[in-house]
C-alpha cells in the first residue's frame, strides 16, 4: 500500500495553524497572571484596554498617558504581579523626594530636629549650661531673660531645629509626589488605605513629629506583609502610642508590675547584692514611690483605655465584633508600659538608664528604636481578654498575645475583608466577594499580598456594577488629573491647599476612624464647588508648583473650537469610557461659541496665506494659538469638574 505524502503546501498550512494556535494561547495567557491566577475581566465583557483602565483606576491613582498601552502590552496579570513584587521600572520620584530633607532622617533625628515646644528645647539648652532656668523664666531680670531667649534661638539654629509644621508640610508633599510620580502605584494606594485604617492625626501635637516615620517605617513596608506584622508595627510606633495616649498608660497603684516581680526575684536570688542595684534603678526610674510618682503632673497617671478601645473597635474586630467594656479594660491593662521616650531633657536620663544598662533588659524593659516598654509601668497580674486568660507574671508578652489573638479573630477577618471590598470594589460589596477574601485570609494567616491577589481575581471586582461606582476622594481627584495630564509636580504645596479646600486635610483627620470611605462624605455643595474651581485653576496653570502647558501637551496641534478641545481631552482624562453623556453636559457650558465665528474667518487656504505679509501671518498664528489655549483651558476645566471625572 502506498502512503501518499502530504504536499509542501499542506505541511506549511499545518505549521501555520499550529503557530497561530500557539500565538493565540500565548496572547490569552499574556493577559493572565504570571503565577497562574485567572483574572476574569473577559467574562465581564470588557476589552483589554477597558480592563486596564479599570485596574489603574482602583490600584493606581489613575493612568498617565501611555499607561494603558503599557499594561496591555505587559498583560494585566503581569502588571499586577509586578506591582505586588516590586518588579517595576524606576521613576523620577527619588530625585523629588530627595528635595525634602526630612525624608532621609531617622526617627530619632526627626524628634530632635522638628519641635513646636520651646520649653523642651530650653531644657536641652539648660542641660548644656547655656543659661539657667531662672534666666529663662525671668526670675533673674528682663536682661537675663532676653539673653536666654537669644541664646535659645542660636541653640536652635546650631542644632538645625525647626518647627514641626515644616515636617507636616513635607509629609503632605511626599504623599502627593508619590501619588503622582511613583511607579509603585499599588503600594501607594495600599499605603493610603492602611494609614487611614490605622489613622494618626497631625492635630495631635505630641504625635506629629513621629508621623513621617509612622507611614514610612511602620506602614508602607508592610502593606503586602501579614496583617499581624502590620498591626504589631503600628501598635509599637510612638505616633500611635502618643496619638491614643497609651504612652501615658500605667498600672494602677494596687497592681503588681513586672519590675516588682523582677526585683522580688533578685531579692530571693541575691539578697546581699540586690539592694544597690534596686536603689539605683529605683532612683533613676522613680519606681520606689509609685503613689508619689502618679501625683506628679509630668508622669503618667494610670490606665488609659483609648488605644485598647480603638484596637478592638477600629483596627481589628470592628463594631459588633463580640467584645465588651470588660475586654477594653483588660486589653488596656495588657498594654500598660507600651510607650516611647519622654520629650526634652527627660529623654537623656531614660536613655542613660535603660539603653545603656544590661540590667534594665534583664529586669523586663524593652528598647527597640523609639519604642520603650517600661516594666515598672506594666500591670503583670492575670487578665482575661475575649474569654482567653493571660497568665500573670509577664511583661511585654501580654500585649503581644493580645495582638496575636485579635489579628486572627474571625470578627477581624470579616471586618477587614469588608473594608477592603468597600475600598476597592463598591460601597455595598457582594457577600460572595467578602467570603472569597475571608477564605484567603484564613488560609494564608492574613497574608495581605494573597488577599490583594484574590481581590483582583474576583469576578465582582470586574463587574459592571463595580466600575465607576466609587467617588474619588480629593487626593484621588487631584492626583488622577495631574497624572492624566502628565504633569511634572515640582512643588506640591499648591495642590495640598486645593485638596484641603475640597474637604480632605491630608494627615489631619482628627478622629481615629480615618477619612470616611463613602461617596456622600465628599459630595456636599462646598467641596463640589471646590472641585469645579480646582479643575478651572489647574487648566489655567494657576496652581503654584504645577507646570501645565496646554500647548506643549498638544504639540503643534491647534483646537479650532470648544468641541475640538473636549473631543481631544476626554479620552486623555477618562480613557476607555463612553463620552456621549459627558460631552453633552459640558457642551452646555461652552463659552467660546461667540468667538468661534470670528476665528472661522482665519481659516484660509495655503494660496490665500501665501498672499499675506509675514506680519499678517504672524498675527493669524497668534490668534490661532490664543484660541487653542482658550478652548483647551475651558474644556479641561469643564471635563475635570464633570460628574464622570469624579468617579473611578
Amino acid at each position: 500500500m502506498t502512503i501518499k505524502q502530504p504536499s509542501s503546501a499542506l505541511v506549511l498550512l499545518a505549521l501555520l495553524q499550529a503557530l497561530l494556535g500557539t500565538w493565540l494561547t500565548v496572547e490569552a495567557a499574556r493577559a493572565e497572571s504570571a503565577w497562574g491566577l485567572q483574572i476574569p475581566w473577559r467574562a465581564s465583557g470588557l476589552t483589554e484596554r477597558q480592563a486596564a483602565a479599570h485596574l489603574l483606576d482602583r490600584f493606581a491613582y489613575g493612568p498617565r498617558p501611555g499607561d494603558i498601552d503599557a499594561v496591555v502590552e505587559l498583560g494585566i496579570g503581569n502588571w499586577v504581579e509586578g506591582q505586588l513584587t516590586g518588579d517595576m521600572p524606576g521613576s523620577v520620584l527619588g530625585s523629588k523626594l530627595a528635595r525634602l530633607p526630612a525624608m532621609s532622617l531617622s526617627p530619632r533625628q526627626l524628634v530632635w530636629r522638628y519641635t513646636s515646644n520651646k520649653g523642651l528645647l530650653a531644657q536641652e539648652a539648660i542641660a548644656e549650661g547655656l543659661f539657667t532656668l531662672a534666666d529663662y523664666t525671668g526670675k533673674n531680670g528682663p536682661g537675663r531673660l532676653a539673653d536666654a531667649l537669644a541664646a535659645l534661638e542660636r541653640f536652635a539654629m546650631d542644632r538645625g531645629v525647626t518647627h514641626d509644621r515644616e515636617l507636616v508640610d513635607q509629609l503632605r508633599a511626599q504623599k502627593l509626589l508619590r501619588a503622582v510620580h511613583s511607579a509603585a502605584q499599588m503600594i501607594e494606594v495600599l499605603t493610603d488605605f492602611w494609614f487611614n485604617h490605622f489613622n494618626v492625626s497631625a492635630t495631635q501635637r505630641s504625635a506629629r513629629v513621629h508621623m513621617l516615620s509612622y507611614e514610612r517605617d511602620a506602614i508602607r513596608p508592610r502593606v503586602l506583609s501579614t496583617f499581624r506584622d502590620l498591626l504589631g508595627a503600628t501598635a509599637r510606633h510612638p505616633a500611635m502610642l502618643l496619638y491614643l495616649g497609651n504612652a501615658q498608660s500605667v498600672a494602677n497603684p494596687s497592681a503588681t508590675t513586672t519590675f516588682d516581680l523582677e526585683v522580688t526575684e533578685l531579692d530571693r536570688l541575691s539578697p546581699l547584692d540586690n539592694p544597690t542595684l534596686r536603689m539605683r534603678l529605683a532612683r533613676d526610674l522613680g519606681w520606689y514611690n509609685r503613689e508619689a510618682r502618679l501625683k506628679q503632673s509630668t508622669q503618667p497617671r494610670g490606665l488609659n483605655e483609648n488605644y485598647a478601645r480603638e484596637l478592638l473597635e477600629l483596627h481589628s474586630l470592628g463594631v459588633g465584633g463580640g467584645y465588651g467594656q470588660h475586654d477594653v479594660i483588660e486589653v488596656a491593662r495588657a498594654f500598660t508600659g507600651w510607650g516611647t521616650f519622654p520629650p526634652g531633657g527627660a529623654r537623656a536620663q531614660v536613655e542613660k538608664t535603660l539603653v545603656d544598662s544590661e540590667t534594665a533588659v534583664d529586669m523586663g524593659f524593652v528598647i527597640e528604636g523609639e519604642f520603650v516598654f517600661r516594666a515598672d509601668h506594666h500591670d503583670s497580674d492575670e487578665k482575661i481578654v475575649l474569654g482567653v486568660p493571660l497568665v500573670s507574671g509577664r511583661g511585654i508578652e501580654d500585649g503581644e498575645e493580645v495582638l496575636d489573638l485579635v489579628a486572627r479573630h474571625p470578627a477581624t477577618v470579616r471586618h477587614l475583608a469588608r473594608k477592603l471590598a468597600i475600598r476597592f470594589v463598591s460601597e455595598q460589596p457582594p457577600a460572595s466577594l467578602i467570603q472569597r477574601l475571608v477564605a484567603t485570609w484564613e488560609l494564608t494567616d492574613g497574608d495581605l499580598r494573597e488577599v490583594v491577589r484574590t481581590l483582583v481575581a474576583a469576578p465582582e471586582f470586574w463587574s459592571d456594577a463595580a466600575r465607576r461606582s466609587k467617588i474619588k476622594t480629593p487626593v484621588e481627584l487631584a492626583a488622577s488629573a495631574l497624572r492624566a495630564l502628565d504633569v511634572d509636580l515640582v512643588d506640591a504645596t499648591g495642590v495640598v491647599t486645593w485638596v484641603q479646600r475640597m474637604g480632605q486635610p491630608i494627615y489631619a483627620y482628627s478622629a481615629p476612624t480615618g477619612f470616611p470611605d463613602h461617596g456622600d462624605s465628599w459630595t456636599h455643595v462646598g467641596p463640589l464647588l471646590a472641585r469645579l474651581n480646582f479643575g478651572r485653576e489647574l487648566s489655567r496653570n494657576a496652581i503654584p508648583g504645577v507646570g501645565l502647558d496646554v500647548m506643549e501637551f498638544l504639540g503643534r496641534g491647534t483646537l479650532r473650537s470648544f468641541t475640538d478641545a473636549t473631543d481631544f481631552y476626554f479620552p486623555i482624562l477618562m480613557p476607555e469610557r463612553d463620552p456621549t453623556l459627558t460631552l453633552s453636559l459640558v457642551s452646555a457650558g461652552d463659552t467660546d461659541a461667540a468667538a468661534d465665528g470670528l476665528e472661522a474667518s482665519q481659516d484660509l487656504s495655503e494660496a490665500e496665506l501665501a498672499q499675506l505679509t509675514p506680519e499678517q501671518r504672524r498675527r493669524i498664528a497668534i490668534t490661532a494659538r490664543e484660541a487653542t489655549v482658550r478652548h483647551a483651558v475651558n474644556a479641561l476645566g469643564m471635563l475635570i469638574g464633570s460628574p464622570e471625572f469624579q468617579v473611578r
